[in-house]
């Protein structure tokens, strides 16, 4: 949503005052920030947390000095003044691609989520879909497709409620767990007593 920017003394001192270490030192960081936002490109709301000061004509400076730096930047941005936290908010329009986006793509699996269906949870989607398969009178076979280690659970986990599925719609099913199947792939293939295939769209279709 935004990038924060925390700017803090480390080993720098002025010998006057805190007040002086701290003006010097934002003074530095703001021609820094204006540097390192401008070589990443960074866009949307930067948000700057400069060291405390307490004198109005020093957070002016800094301002001063960050506005300043900024004006070498091709990309459109908008400076706030000084709140009275000692932030610095602004914004910045980013001029290239995200770094993220021109290298890499979205996982076909997990759609950039960075995680997949568990084992468990896929079963249990399964199920679901079955259930509703013995809603019509008309299907009497189903072959289950997912992949193997969903295949191998619902064959010993679940293997009393896919017999209780099949006593009570009439009906057999088939699993069938493949290799070359994405995690959360499922699929089911029905077909009635004389062996038609009979339209039932699954949650999700997706093939390798």
């Amino acid at each position: 949503a935004l990038v924060a920017i925390d700017v803090n003394t480390g080993s720098f001192r002025a010998d006057d005052s805190a007040e002086e270490t701290a003006f010097q030192m934002n003074l530095i960081a703001a021609k820094e920030i204006a540097r390192q936002i401008r070589l990443r490109d960074l866009g949307g709301v930067i948000v700057n947390d400069f060291i405390d000061m307490r004198k109005e004509k020093h957070r002016r400076a800094v301002e001063r000095a960050l506005r300043d730096a900024v004006k070498r930047d091709r990309a459109r941005t908008k400076i706030l003044r000084t709140s009275p936290f000692g932030l610095i908010e602004m914004t910045r329009q980013r001029i290239r691609p995200s770094l993220r986006s021109s290298m890499f793509r979205q996982c076909p699996t997990c759609r950039g989520a960075g995680v997949v269906k568990s084992v468990e949870s896929l079963a249990l989607e399964v199920i679901r879909l079955l259930l509703v398969a013995a809603c019509r009178a008309e299907i009497a076979h189903v072959k289950v497709h997912v992949a193997e280690d969903v295949a191998a659970y619902l064959n010993n986990k679940k293997r009393r409620e896919l017999a209780r599925i099949e006593d009570d719609a009439h009906m057999t099913i088939l699993v069938l767990g493949h290799t070359n199947v994405p995690p959360e792939h499922v699929g089911l293939e029905c077909r009635d007593a004389d062996g038609r295939e009979v339209p039932f769209p699954p949650a999700r279709r997706e093939h390798p």
